[in-house]
């Protein structure tokens, strides 16, 4: 006794291969679509890249721009303050210059550096001084100022 004819079994075994295909068909057309999505996610990734890219460009052409401002006002301030310091009665001794930082070292009697510090913080708001040295020669006092560039 047989359970299934020949014919009924090539008939379950067409509908099984259809089933088979039909999945299949869905599942390329699915996955086509999430490789579609995933190449427009990556171009658009992309582009945010090439605009991050270039917005850092800018940046940093105009942070270097800034930075060479400030270098120069930093000179003709270092070059104000030389001037400045002789008109409180300071004599510069030593005048050195690199590429990160301005020293200037006075001497002069204690109430001429005492005025010249009060000019500065009155008066200088852009310099930032990085170190202020005082020592002790005699009757005179050393001074020694360190202004570091801005980065």
């Amino acid at each position: 006794m047989k359970l299934i004819t020949d014919t009924q079994f090539k008939i379950i075994l067409l509908i099984l291969i259809i089933l088979m295909l039909c999945y299949t068909a869905f599942n390329v057309d699915r996955n086509f679509k999430a490789f579609n999505n995933l190449k427009l996610e990556a171009v658009s990734t992309e582009n945010n890249l090439l605009k991050a890219e270039k917005l850092y460009q800018e940046k940093k052409f105009q942070n270097n721009k800034n930075l060479q401002n400030l270098n120069i006002n930093l000179e003709k301030r270092a070059a104000q303050l030389i001037q400045t310091g002789g008109s409180f009665g300071l004599k510069l001794l030593r005048f050195n210059s690199s590429s990160e930082q301005i020293n200037l070292n006075f001497r002069g009697d204690f109430n001429s550096a005492f005025n010249f510090l009060k000019y500065l913080e009155t008066e200088q708001q852009g310099i930032m001084p990085a170190r202020i040295k005082l020592a002790r020669e005699g009757n005179d006092l050393l001074f020694d100022l360190r202004i570091i560039r801005g980065k």
